[in-house]
């Protein structure tokens, strides 16, 4: 179970490559080991595009990736973020802890964060310890609730047109409602769509739910949605009207991409 604010800590400002400087939105996932759950892997789970400048499911990514945190306030004995300090993260080169999901027509991927290790002990040495926030596995919506029905409001957390809280490295949310029946596949594919305003650099945002006093998190937006109107006197020219509509990828999707790089790092592992 988590709140409006711990969810602005869980979700993490990417920006890929020094030239192109794309930003994205990724968020944090707490996957218990299965034989172990007092132990835990954790992922940053995006859209698989965020992490893919060129658009091509043979390459894999080895571009810099920046990925931002708050610090941690040491003079406080709960953990808390330090207001107005964060730490950037870099690394040249990801593919290590870089896994897409097994169906490549599925436009999402995760990074494996321990493989940063020790890049953030580093920097817990240099300038201090880091603060997070996730999502556990139990919050995942299976798409098996009753109240899971078109005009449920939801929440999307992440950074349109890269913009967001400089000072505190703090994400945006932005509000809609669910536009189709999320029980049912859109078009066939693992999807449903949202009626909210999506923006270049929310890609790879986290979509949350509420009901019944707590919240589950439902899926991973993707795209927006558009439509192509033909020039009147020209039928080859056309433009694209951008909708209010946005493309989420269930979080059933999602679960399937994390059993999928977990069993890839047990297979690293007994190599």
């Amino acid at each position: 179970m988590w709140t409006q604010e711990e969810i602005f800590y869980s979700t993490v400002r990417i920006s890929v490559g020094k030239k192109s400087g794309s930003i994205g939105t990724g968020f944090l996932v707490k996957y218990p080991l299965p034989d172990n759950p007092d132990l835990a892997h954790w992922f940053i789970v995006t859209a698989k595009h965020v992490l893919n400048d060129i658009h091509d499911d043979n390459v894999t990514p080895s571009q810099q990736i920046q990925l931002n945190f708050n610090k941690l306030d040491l003079s406080k004995e709960d953990p808390a973020p330090l207001s107005g300090e964060y730490i950037s993260i870099e690394t040249l080169d990801f593919r290590e802890g870089y896994f897409q999901h097994p169906n490549i027509e599925i436009d999402l991927a995760c990074i494996h964060i321990s493989n940063l290790i020790e890049i953030t002990k580093e920097h817990n040495e240099k300038t201090g310890k880091i603060f997070w926030r996730g999502i556990n596995l139990n919050d995942f919506a299976t798409y098996n609730e009753e109240w899971l029905l078109p005009g449920l409001r939801i929440w999307i957390v992440g950074y349109p047109h890269g913009q967001f809280d400089h000072i505190n490295n703090l994400p945006l949310m932005k509000v809609g409602h669910i536009s189709s029946l999320p029980k049912s596949d859109y078009q066939g594919k693992p999807e449903f769509l949202v009626d909210a305003s999506i923006h270049p650099g929310i890609s790879g945002a986290p979509v949350y739910g509420i009901a019944h006093g707590r919240g589950y998190f439902l899926g991973v937006v993707t795209q927006y949605g558009r439509f192509p109107e033909t020039i009147e006197g020209n039928k080859e020219l056309k433009i694209y009207q951008r909708l209010n509509i946005g493309y989420v990828i269930k979080s059933i999707e999602v679960q399937v991409l994390l059993d999928h790089a977990f069993n890839k790092l047990k297979q690293i592992n007994q190599s």
